[in-house]
């Protein structure tokens, strides 16, 4: 029961980062660029690609500086937490002053340059937080149904991160307006960043002794490593649909003829829907032990992308409120399988390699991960404005066609994943 509850507190960290990043990802935009005519954006339109994929590249560098770095560290609170602690305090700061932009004039050149300068920083302390947070998992826990336990707590407080920011800003906006909601957001996500330290999980492992893996040996290993390519591919692939889904959310209203005022609140009740729903699913079909055990996670995974994916294509031609919201009810429970199997896969790749070379590079494997992660947050919002300005009168649609397709490609590719292998390599050296 004890070890129980440590697993569980240690899961509450995904609750603060997701609901940062999903916060991020759904309305950072709508704060600088409130509808899709470019008359209203904050800034320039040919900043947009500084300020969605520019701060990206940087993490391109950033992560697996990071993860080698805690890779190789050596100290009394082990190589992850100490990481951790020291970037809650900065990463909130941060996440605050992105929506602190210095001008409300329409195209202004400085708000696009603070934006970027603080997406820049607010990444740096977010990897120093979760390439190390996610690195825990494959040192504290053994293969099999206690990882898959903790896969389901993290995909359970991931999804309750995501239903939190909806609801968080459905109930304080009209008050305090969306940076207002925002800043009570960031006092939430860090009492649950600080939740992984009320009861430490110590590693399996003895890394004084350790030998300390090499930067490029570490990238080179992870990218030679054929599972984990399919499903960082894959990985990709979905999570670019998810965010580009997502962020599209928030311009959906507008095929309603709903007022301006209310678009923001009935965004945030679509995404709670498909949340909601997400979190109903999870409990039923992931919390349940006797259902849990006769699932195929390799399959299970590949008909979330198809329940996710329809529903949601679907919602960007959907012109009436009723049809919206059965489009997202549909949507969530395809949602919850996204985001608790790929973090078991990720775990097992791991272990298996650390069999093979008998050496510990999980935060490697993890930062390049993270990175992808990340990179989606940012390609979500550009992508849906991106398509909006080649097609202005049908930008939504599009949009839909192409959460379609993606969906579609990420089943293809995640179909070669060689699972059976990899569970038999576990199975071996249990």
């Amino acid at each position: 029961m004890k070890r129980n509850h440590q697993l569980m507190l240690y899961s509450l960290g995904h609750f603060g980062f997701t609901l940062l990043g999903f916060t991020l990802a759904t309305w950072m935009v709508k704060h600088y660029m409130p509808t899709l005519e470019k008359t209203t954006w904050l800034i320039p339109a040919s900043y947009v690609t500084l300020v969605t994929i520019v701060p990206r590249i940087t993490d391109a560098i950033n992560d697996p500086l990071i993860a080698n770095w805690s890779d190789r560290t050596v100290s009394r609170w082990g190589r992850r937490y100490p990481f951790m602690l020291v970037s809650i305090v900065p990463l909130i700061l941060t996440f605050n002053l992105i929506w602190s932009n210095p001008s409300q004039n329409v195209g202004s050149e400085e708000n696009a340059l603070w934006w970027f300068l603080m997406q820049v920083l607010f990444f740096i302390f977010c990897t120093c937080y979760v390439v190390p947070y996610l690195s825990l998992m494959p040192e504290i826990s053994k293969p099999g149904e206690e990882r898959l336990k903790i896969s389901t707590y993290q995909g359970l407080s991931r999804l309750l991160g995501m239903l939190a920011c909806p609801l968080l800003i459905k109930t304080f906006e009209p008050q305090y307006g969306l940076v207002g909601a925002i800043k009570i957001i960031s006092i939430v996500a860090m009492v649950f960043l600080f939740a992984p330290f009320a009861k430490m999980l110590t590693g399996k492992q003895d890394f004084k002794k350790e030998e300390k893996p090499e930067l490029i040996k570490s990238i080179s290993t992870a990218l030679k490593n054929k599972p984990f390519l399919i499903f960082l591919s894959t990985h990709f692939i979905y999570l670019i649909s998810v965010m580009v889904g997502l962020t599209a959310i928030t311009y959906v209203p507008a095929n309603m003829n709903i007022p301006l005022e209310e678009e923001i609140g009935f965004s945030a009740v679509l995404q709670s829907t498909a949340i909601i729903i997400a979190i109903i699913s999870t409990n039923f079909f992931w919390l349940n032990k006797k259902i849990k055990n006769k699932i195929n996670l390799k399959k299970a995974f590949i008909y979330s992308l198809l329940i996710f994916g329809v529903p949601m294509a679907a919602i960007t031609i959907a012109t009436s409120k009723i049809l919206a919201l059965l489009f997202m009810f549909i949507s969530g429970l395809g949602l919850s399988g996204l985001f608790i199997v790929p973090y078991a896969f990720l775990a097992d790749i791991v272990e298996a390699e650390n069999i093979k070379t008998r050496e510990n590079k999980e935060c490697m494997f993890y930062g390049i991960q993270g990175l992808i992660l990340k990179s989606c947050y940012g390609l979500g919002p550009f992508i849906v404005l991106y398509l909006q300005k080649i097609f202005p009168e049908n930008g939504l649609k599009m949009i839909g066609l192409f959460i379609m397709i993606f969906s579609l490609m990420a089943i293809t590719i995640f179909l070669n994943y060689p699972d059976a292998e990899i569970k038999k390599t576990l199975k071996e050296n249990s």
